[in-house]
């Protein structure tokens, strides 16, 4: 009986603790993101959307914040009314994390780029990724974008690294 009840306790804490470690979908626009905190208690805010009609672009953002820390990271899906070259991607996670870090650098990833530095404020190790979506001839008119801020500089690592875009 001790040993069913053991077992019982046992499968019970590893759902949950599987659950607490599973990745979140988090939607931006008509596009879904998968991220994975490490079983973190990270709170993603209700997405906000923004057109700017002089530009062309519609961004759809929504912020995460780690309750322990107070701190917070950032999600885009920018969706343009016109191509614009893949190299316009790079520059726009080199604009964003140039912000933020010093000592920054980015380089090809996957499909995207990705790039790390060190917080200005904080020191921890920030990290970014962008994905050009609805590529076509070298242009692309949706990206998403993943800014990992949170005091934690491995937990951004990992946020980068494991996110499906």
């Amino acid at each position: 009986m001790r040993l069913l009840i053991f077992a019982s306790i046992f499968a019970f804490m590893a759902v949950v603790i599987l659950a607490s470690c599973s990745p979140q979908v988090i939607p931006l626009g008509s596009h879904n993101i998968s991220l994975d905190f490490g079983g973190q208690n990270i709170t993603i805010m209700p997405m906000t959307s923004n057109y700017e009609d002089c530009l062309g672009v519609a961004t759809y953002y929504t912020k995460m914040v780690d309750k322990n820390t107070n701190s917070s990271s950032f999600a885009y899906l920018f969706r343009y009314d016109s191509p614009r070259p893949i190299g316009d991607s790079e520059k726009e996670l080199k604009s964003i994390m140039d912000v933020m870090c010093d000592k920054m650098s980015i380089q090809p990833y996957k499909n995207g780029y990705i790039s790390t530095g060190s917080d200005r404020l904080g020191g921890q190790a920030l990290w970014g990724i962008v994905a050009p979506l609805n590529v076509r001839n070298n242009n692309y008119t949706t990206c998403v974008e993943i800014v990992a801020s949170f005091k934690n500089g491995t937990l951004n690592e990992h946020i980068v690294r494991t996110a499906k875009l």
